[in-house]
This record gives structure tokens, C-alpha cells and sequence, in this order.
């Protein structure tokens, strides 16, 4: 979808459009099928296809909303609406006065036939039990209901009760009835509580969500075997074993609660660890001196050239993040990475021994790949450059007065080759101790012993 219809749609669920915004949104509806469908799937989702006689909308916005909810069961309620008001004519001129009171009577009696209708003449459905749906890309998430334990896929639908098992490498996502998306993934155990709001029991495994703004007493509730998070609508991040979480905030604010009883608001760009031992503590996210964007099998060449400025620091971090789908097939390489001065000399950190090395997953080395192969791109081999997988972090003591780090990142041929391989992840540069990036890769190696 382009992305002003997307915008003009935001617009609509807000109830912040202009007039002629509204008129432009119609016409779409009207002439654009896919338009209107998603508009109309939005709108369910959102609980916005409310009864056209609302107090507050006026005759534009009731017009979009008639055109794209005629499968809709507030459109019976319309139905009955116009016929009662064709039945007495002297009085349609208050049906369209939205001030008018005896617009809310016949309303009210058109929104109780509906409801006498729908209880006897309607097909029996459970829609109104489940709270979502989910979605596996990797097919190595399971969901577990009653006795009976299935693959995820499309078409499975949340319900209170739910449990899913996510293996290594796997992935689940939910898309909730209000907008709000989780990701479970790489070796995670989550059931879920879902009559009194969102409560997710999280036994191990990474979560993040986008949570759109929740209900004052129904809030989104994470709980772990070492912390409890409260969350009201915003984007984070969990890393969860048995000793700890690892909670990491993008946007918006959440509050962390450890076994204690101690309680901590963490707000944007910060990171906090609840622990069994450990008093809470939020720290600000360390900055990169360079990131790049995320490269994945759709990336020219699956490479990526990198140029840091490092301004004489002394220390230097190489970081490869996974992508937004998990680390599966995240096999990465550095080649050629060299410090260069201000005069243009350069200094190769193959010849330069490490100080630290560790990844969630595979073997790290110069010229050999993630499974311990020589690193190969293209088909071609790389023996200047030091393999890896994501997440990782390598740590140097460099000599003072160089300027520039300067690299190439790829995806090694031994992760993009894979048969249907979702390799995707970035290049990160750090001056400074990434401690955020270490925590979480602390949590998982922690986990994986």
C-alpha cells in the first residue's frame, strides 16, 4: 500500500481526518478494493465499526464507514435504522440531525432488534473468544491447547488457555485484535491468561512487542521466572532464562518488577536486569559510532561496506545484530577489517589478536565460517576475514591515533545457501563497552549451558 493511503488510513482509525481527507478516503473506498478491505479489517480490529448514529461523527465519516462494513454486523443495525425512519417520513430530518433526540430512540430500538436477531437467526461462532492470531515464517513454533499440540500457522487463532513452544532458530508472531504484535523466538516456552487483559507467562526465550496504547485496568503483564513487567503501550524487548530478564525499551516506558518486590519504570532507550541476587537498575542504551542497515537476502551483493570514525579511541567492538526475523541463518563475516590513519596508512586487526570473542550460536574465527568451513560469498572463498554469527560482539585493544575502522560485512554462503534461509542482520560499531549487547548475549549463553 502507498504509503499517503496507509497515512490517510491511520488518519480514519483516529478519528483525526479533515474533510478532505474523509472525501479523499471515500473515494478510495470506493474505486480501491484492496483499499477498502484493509480498511475494513483495520477498523474490526481497532473496535472502531461502532453504529453510524455516534454521537460524534458527522455525515463523511458515517459514509466511509457504511461503505466498508456492508458484511458488518452493525450494517443489519443500519438497515433496520433507515427502515423505521422510512416508516414515519415527517420525521427523517431529525434522523439526520445527529443532535436530535428521537434519532437516539429509533436508534435504540434498531440496535435492540439487531441484538434479538443476531441471538436467534445468527450461526453459532466463537469469535468472540479469541484475542488474536498467530504467524510462523520459520514452521518451528508449536501450539499447544488442551491435549492437543499443532504447528502454528495463519490460520490458528489465540485463546485464553494457549501455551506455544518455539524451537531454536523458530519464531511465532501474534497480531492481537487491538494492534498489538508479539514475537516469540529461538527456543521459547509462553502460555497465556487472557481473561482479565493480556497475561503472558514467559518460562525462557526472547519477546519483543509493539504494544499499542492498553486499557488503564487491562495492561499487558509479562511474567518470568525472575521479574514481572507491566506494560501500557509501547516497544521492548525481553531476553529471559532461569537466573534472569533482560528487558530492553525502544519507545514508551515499562515497568520492571524483580522477585523482591523492588519495582523500576524503564523508559526509552534505557535497559534494566532482573535478577534473583541483584538490586534493579536502569542503564542508558550505549550508542554505536556506526550501524548499518539491515542487509538480508534481498541486500545487493548481501554485503555492505562499512566506514566507522573511531577518533583515536583505544578500544574498538565489533557487533553483528540479528534481524527482525531471529538469528536464523545469521552467518556473517567481517573481511578486511583495518584501522586507517589520517595519513591514509592502514593496520589489518587479522594481525591483531582479540581480546574477547562470543556469540549465541557456531564457531568464530579468520577464514573459517559460522560451522567451522572456510568462508566463502558468492562462491568465491574469503580468507581476510573473521566469521561469525549473530548476535556476537569481538572485543580489541587497539594502538591510540587511528581514525577510521573500515570493513566489509557479508552474509557467508553458509548461512544464505541454506535452504529457505532467512539470513538477515547489521553491522555494528562501538568505541565504547556495548554493555545492552552484552547482556543479552551474557542471558543467552547463560542459557544455552
Amino acid at each position: 500500500m502507498k504509503f499517503h493511503n496507509r497515512e490517510l488510513m491511520e488518519l480514519f482509525l483516529e478519528d483525526n481526518a479533515s474533510e478532505d481527507q474523509l472525501n479523499e478516503i471515500l473515494e478510495l473506498v470506493n474505486s480501491d478494493e484492496k483499499f477498502r478491505q484493509e480498511l475494513a479489517e483495520a477498523s474490526r480490529m481497532r473496535g472502531l465499526l461502532v453504529s453510524l448514529n455516534q454521537e460524534n461523527e458527522d455525515a463523511t465519516y458515517r459514509g466511509v464507514r457504511r461503505s466498508i462494513s456492508e458484511m458488518e454486523p452493525d450494517s443489519l443495525e443500519l438497515k433496520i435504522l433507515d427502515s423505521l425512519n422510512e416508516s414515519v417520513p415527517e420525521q427523517k430530518v431529525i434522523y439526520k440531525d445527529k443532535k436530535g433526540w428521537l434519532m437516539y430512540f429509533w436508534a435504540g430500538i434498531a440496535a435492540q432488534i439487531a441484538i434479538v436477531f443476531s441471538l436467534f437467526y445468527l450461526p453459532e461462532t466463537d469469535d468472540h473468544l479469541y484475542h488474536g492470531t498467530y504467524y510462523s515464517e520459520s514452521g518451528r513454533a508449536w501450539l499447544v491447547r488442551g491435549i492437543e499440540t499443532v504447528p502454528i500457522t495463519a490460520e490458528k487463532r489465540v485463546m485464553d488457555g494457549d501455551k506455544i513452544i518455539v524451537e531454536d532458530e523458530g519464531d511465532a508472531r501474534i497480531t492481537w485484535n487491538d494492534s498489538t504484535v508479539t514475537q516469540f523466538k529461538d527456543e521459547t516456552e509462553a502460555s497465556f491468561n487472557l481473561k482479565n487483559g493480556k497475561v503472558i507467562t514467559l518460562s525462557s526465550g526472547k519477546f519483543q512487542a509493539q504494544v499499542t496504547k492498553q486499557l488503564p485496568n487491562m495492561p499487558m503483564i509479562v511474567h518470568t521466572p525472575s521479574s514481572s513487567v507491566t506494560v501500557l503501550g509501547t516497544r521492548f524487548r525481553l531476553k529471559v532464562n532461569e537466573e534472569q530478564s533482560l528487558l530492553e525499551v525502544d519507545r514508551g516506558a515499562v515497568e520492571l518488577k524483580n522477585l523482591k518486590g523492588e519495582s523500576l519504570v524503564v523508559k526509552t532507550h534505557q535497559y534494566a536486569v532482573a535478577s534473583k541476587n541483584t538490586s534493579l537498575k536502569s542503564r542508558v542504551f550505549n550508542r554505536p559510532v556506526y550501524a548499518s542497515p539491515e542487509i538480508n537476502q534481498d541486500t545487493p551483493g548481501r554485503e555492505v561496506d562499512i566506514v566507522a570514525e573511531i577518533n583515536g579511541s583505544n578500544k574498538l567492538y565489533l557487533v553483528v545484530y540479528d534481524g527482525k526475523d531471529g538469528r536464523s541463518h545469521d552467518h556473517a563475516a567481517w573481511l578486511n577489517p583495518v584501522l586507517e590513519n589520517a595519513f591514509g596508512l592502514q593496520y589489518s586487526l587479522l594481525d591483531h589478536p582479540w581480546k574477547y570473542a562470543g556469540s549465541e550460536w557456531g564457531e568464530m574465527g579468520i577464514g573459517i565460517d559460522a560451522v567451522g568451513k572456510p568462508i566463502t560469498h558468492g562462491g568465491e572463498q574469503k580468507v581476510n576475514g573473521i566469521g561469525t554469527h549473530a548476535l556476537s560482539i569481538i572485543e580489541f585493544d587497539i594502538p591510540p591515533g587511528y581514525k577510521l575502522f573500515k570493513s566489509k560485512g557479508i552474509i557467508t554462503d553458509s548461512g544464505s545457501l541454506q535452504a529457505k534461509s532467512r539470513s538477515s542482520m547489521s553491522f555494528e560499531v562501538y568505541t565504547e563497552f556495548p554493555e545492552n549487547r552484552y547482556r543479552r548475549l551474557k542471558v543467552s549463553l547463560k542459557k544455552s549451558k
